[in-house]
Order: C-alpha cells, then sequence, then structure tokens
C-alpha cells in the first residue's frame, strides 16, 4: 500500500516497484484504495465517523468542520500538505498531533 495525495499522483515517483494498490483522497473528500491492476476504487472512509470506530472521525480537508464528527469523537484525521494528518485529544482536552503520514509507502 502507498498513498499518492490525490487520483493524479506519482505511483512511479512515490511507490516502491511491484505496489499493488495505492491509497489517495478522491475529489469528493473520500479516503480510498486503488487496485492498480484492477483500477478498481474502493471507498475506505468516508467524511464523518469512522465505520467500525466511533471515536475517530475523517475530515475531506483540514480546514472541515468537526461538526461532521459524532459527540465522542477524540481522533481525526484529514489530508494536509500532502501528509494525512492524525489527531487526537490530549490530557488537557485539547487536539494534537498524533503523527503525520507522509507521501509514499504505508508501512504497517
Amino acid at each position: 500500500m502507498c498513498f499518492i495525495g490525490t487520483a493524479h499522483g506519482d505511483v512511479a515517483a512515490l511507490c516502491p516497484a511491484g505496489t499493488d494498490t495505492v491509497s489517495y483522497v478522491d475529489d469528493d473528500g473520500n479516503y480510498v484504495f486503488k487496485d492498480l491492476q484492477s483500477g478498481e476504487v474502493t471507498v475506505h472512509m468516508r467524511p464523518g465517523p469512522v465505520e467500525g470506530d466511533p471515536q475517530a472521525c475523517w475530515l475531506p480537508t483540514a480546514g472541515a468542520s468537526r461538526s461532521i464528527c459524532g459527540p465522542g469523537t477524540t481522533s481525526w484525521t484529514y489530508p494536509k500538505d500532502g501528509f494525512l494528518i492524525t489527531e487526537e485529544l490530549g490530557p488537557d482536552g485539547k487536539p494534537r498531533i498524533r503523527f503525520q503520514t507522509p507521501l509514499g509507502p504505508l508501512i504497517p
């Protein structure tokens, strides 16, 4: 799996040889996976609460309203400047950046 940012990301420059699946943010703000062999695109996360994890929320942009998230949300992920940013509520109750995922291979 390799994160290429957008549907037009440069797979050859960003991903190792043999990459079979890429991920990116589509024009609707969904985080999607694309099988490079079949061309099939699967929506992994739509804007709003993450299915199966009501405390997590996918935001289509850094400036998106967090009101699309559920009231118990404690972590938010969104694209910004070529990174996937994940924030979480800190002990002080304020959001803080937990990690930033750059373009390129996603290490499990």
